[in-house]
């Protein structure tokens, strides 16, 4: 009988993991057959294998669910240039600028403003 476990959740990346054993067995080694972002709910298939299985369904949307009654704390950065947010760690940082952060649109404005003054 396989297994499935939704009990994981990485809140430093920002998901909650659908695991996956083929038997009960205690030595078999699971795998990660799909990931659930806990912010949007999106669901991100590892094995697409699993995305047409009743089961499997059941499991990830018991999951989204649960996950719906879950309040996370979200860490997010702001562009110094246009005030795009996005998720903490996901802009590139000019030290040069006093640790000015960007995305990447504003991130490559600035690179090419920097280029052409040379």
């Amino acid at each position: 009988m396989s297994e499935y476990r939704t009990d994981h959740i990485d809140k430093d990346e920002g998901f909650l993991y659908v695991d996956y054993w083929k038997t009960a067995n205690d030595n078999e080694e699971g795998k990660v057959i799909a990931k659930i972002d806990i912010h949007n709910l999106e669901v991100l298939y590892e094995d697409e294998t699993h995305k047409n299985n009743p089961r499997t369904q059941a499991i990830i949307n018991d999951a989204i669910e649960e996950l719906k009654t879950m309040e996370f704390e979200v860490m997010t950065d702001i562009c110094y240039d246009c005030g795009k947010v996005q998720r903490h760690g996901t802009m590139k940082d000019i030290n040069e600028d006093g640790f000015d952060i960007f995305c990447d649109d504003c991130f490559y404005k600035h690179q090419y403003k920097k280029e052409t003054k040379q």
